[in-house]
């Protein structure tokens, strides 16, 4: 018998194609792949076709459109090849930085500020955040029944709240710390109003310690905010006094509010207050809203007013109750 031939493989035997496809491993450091839009690693590659040799990204499109791609080669000392990357990206988004600072922006600002203010020789920022404002803290609130000759001018459509011939006032101390938009001290006197079918509070008199608060305030909702120093009490409450930097002032500070004695326990709001504000923003009255809850707490307390100060009108008044509020929240503006 003569020699057997041997078989061929099973595979061409049986008439089985070979394969077309061959996956590429992943993560193949600096090696860019056949797909034109492909970036990292990991692909398909066909059978027989050769492997482009870097083909260069196509043009346009894409977060890093413009920016060319750095290279080892392209280093010079040590780090300069993230230095130079930083550059480039930083020349490509100053634009879109400063549009933050512009009309419809992010950060609004008041008509004719550079976000640059000067107070007391010093140069000050007067950025602020966009509507609304949550801000939380203390502060000791007292209400006033005055006579209503002795209210200030009030907006246009606004009319004193009267409780048996008398207008109703509020006057504020307050401290807003660092868990809200912004912290900062701010002393205020307001007077109850009706404005069209409900009652709302305008605020005739404001005092703050902040630069962009103050800044905001007057731009945004027409708050007449002016700048103080303040001298708290020790123990960092929200009472002490307000010495106002800007304005009229007698020879001792604008007002002084203290917390003589705490009555009874302190309540939580079951359900947050909504209010308004009624002001004059653009020789037009302008009505905001507002929202408040926390913990509220009957106070005794004691007030003095600087008889040739913005707020001597409260002199003539009579104090009807005070509440310290504590660890309370607010929105304000929409």
């Amino acid at each position: 018998m003569g020699r057997r031939r041997a078989r061929p493989p099973r595979a061409h035997r049986a008439g089985l194609p070979q394969p077309v496809l061959h996956l590429r491993a992943q993560h193949q450091p600096r090696r860019q792949l056949d797909h034109q839009h492909a970036r990292g690693a990991g692909g398909l590659r066909r059978a027989g076709r050769a492997r482009h040799p870097h083909r260069p990204r196509p043009p346009g499109g894409g977060q890093g459109a413009g920016v060319r791609r750095l290279r080892p080669g392209d280093a010079g000392p040590p780090g300069a090849l993230g230095v130079r990357r930083l550059r480039e990206l930083v020349r490509r988004r100053r634009a879109d930085h400063h549009q933050l600072a512009g009309p419809g922006g992010g950060v609004p600002r008041p008509p004719g500020a550079s976000g640059l203010g000067r107070a007391g020789g010093r140069v000050v920022s007067t950025a602020y955040p966009p509507e609304p404002w949550d801000l939380t803290g203390t502060g000791l609130i007292s209400l006033w029944r005055v006579p209503v000759d002795a209210v200030p001018t009030l907006p246009a459509g606004a009319r004193a709240l009267t409780l048996r011939g008398q207008a109703l006032a509020t006057t504020m101390l307050v401290r807003y710390d660092e868990r809200g938009a912004m912290a900062y001290r701010e002393l205020l006197a307001g007077v109850l109003v009706r404005h069209g079918r409900g009652v709302a509070l305008s605020i005739t008199d404001i005092w703050v310690d902040s630069e962009a608060s103050m800044a905001g305030g007057r731009a945004l909702w027409g708050v007449p905010k002016q700048l103080a120093a303040f001298d708290p009490d020790p123990g960092g409450a929200a009472t002490g006094s307000a010495h106002a930097e800007t304005g009229p002032v007698g020879d001792g500070p604008v007002a002084t509010g203290h917390l003589l004695a705490r009555r009874g326990p302190a309540v939580r709001l079951p359900f947050p207050l909504r209010a308004r504000i009624v002001q004059t923003r653009d020789a037009r009255t302008l009505a905001s809203p507002i929202r408040a809850g926390g913990r509220l707490r009957l106070a005794r307390a004691e007030w003095s007013f600087d008889a040739a100060g913005p707020l001597a009108w409260l002199r003539a008044g009579r104090m009807v109750v005070s509440v310290q509020a504590e660890e309370f929240a607010m929105r304000f503006g929409a």
